[in-house]
């Protein structure tokens, strides 16, 4: 009987043991999992493009990074919603005005320091198509910020 009980106990304690060495495996490897990166955010001071499946986020010159995921610098705000203010339109066959316009739909923008502009493709308000318009930085502060980013 006595011999029962210990075949018994011993067969317990190893089955305690197997689950508790495959618990702190999962565990172990959840933890590992965990730590793999998941992409850095960036600003996007210069510019804001599409490329590929993404988009290339230019955060300063010569420093650039591929995200997949961009607002319009509100957390909340989808890039494509972000709007521009005081701009002007270049050949604008899709715009209803030339001067003072809004631009409600973004497609890209770049940031030119030398003349203090920043050109956007996009649809100003009322337009019925995107085209390519110039607006004053001065008036046009806010920058996109991209998530799951990957320095190029």
């Amino acid at each position: 009987m006595f011999e029962m009980r210990s075949s018994m106990l011993s067969a317990r304690v190893a089955l305690a043991s197997v689950i508790i060495a495959a618990t702190l495996c999962v565990q172990l490897s959840e933890a590992r999992h965990s730590l793999v990166p998941r992409g850095v955010s960036a600003t996007c001071q210069e510019g804001l493009n599409p490329s590929g499946n993404g988009m290339l986020c230019l955060t300063a010159p010569g420093q650039s990074y591929s995200c997949s995921r961009c607002n319009s610098g509100d957390d909340n705000g989808i890039f494509s919603r972000m709007h521009w203010v005081h701009c002007s339109a270049n050949n604008n066959p899709g715009g209803v005005g030339h001067g003072d316009v809004t631009i409600v739909e973004t497609s890209y923008f770049n940031v030119n320091h030398d003349t203090k502009l920043i050109g956007v493709q996009g649809r100003e308000e009322g337009g019925s198509s995107q085209t390519y318009y110039t607006c004053p930085m001065s008036s046009n502060l806010q920058r996109p910020t991209c998530t799951d980013c990957s320095k190029l």
